[in-house]
């Protein structure tokens, strides 16, 4: 394979550096704040709840530009698409008739 690369689409990384560095601060604060142990048992397991739900919508959103970050420039001349049609049941007997 040739070995240049080119981003078509660009990475952003902010949003994902934001959730984590949230994570950090709130996990800081609670530390800091010392509130009684279940109340900081149950804040603690919701930050890190809301943490990688960030983390996983982040994922999600950048998954296009994260999968075309690995590819180099001449990979789409290898690449075949094909394309299968489904159809339901229903649908195929109404084809028919």
């Amino acid at each position: 394979m040739c070995a240049t690369k080119t981003l078509p689409t660009r990475v952003r990384w902010g949003r994902l550096y934001a959730v984590v560095l949230g994570t950090c601060a709130a996990t800081t604060a609670l530390a800091l704040a010392a509130p009684p142990a279940p109340w900081r048992v149950a804040a603690t397991v919701f930050v890190f709840i809301a943490a990688g739900i960030g983390m996983m919508q982040c994922l999600a959103t950048q998954r296009v530009a994260l999968d075309l970050s690995d590819w180099c420039d001449c990979a789409t001349s290898t690449v075949t698409i094909r394309l299968a049609h489904a159809y339901a049941p229903a649908l195929a007997e109404q084809e028919t008739a």
